[in-house]
């Protein structure tokens, strides 16, 4: 299986194949490179059928939106979202 997980810059990684799933984190991005950085994952590292999956921390009590809702305000199609205590995740499929 260790064969099967890379991990690179994501706003410019190129990996060998398309990825029938791709992770990354909203938080370790600035807002102002948010938007590259899903086109790039979706264009580049997802292959076709496959799922990008975006994750957005927030502190505990935090009040920032979802991972869902930065998606959405970023102009994304949203398919899907699942939250928890701490972390949102989003979904986009290519």
């Amino acid at each position: 299986m260790a064969d099967r997980i890379e991990v690179g810059n994501a706003i410019d990684y190129r990996a060998a194949g398309g990825c029938r799933f791709v992770h990354v984190l909203l938080d370790v991005v600035p807002r102002h490179r948010r938007a590259d950085l899903v086109r790039h994952a979706l264009s580049t590292l997802v292959e076709p059928g496959g799922r990008l999956l975006i994750s957005h921390y927030q502190s505990g009590g935090g009040t920032d939106r979802s991972a869902a809702e930065h998606l959405r305000d970023l102009g994304f199609p949203v398919a899907g979202s699942a939250s928890r205590p701490g972390a949102t995740t989003a979904w986009l499929d290519a």
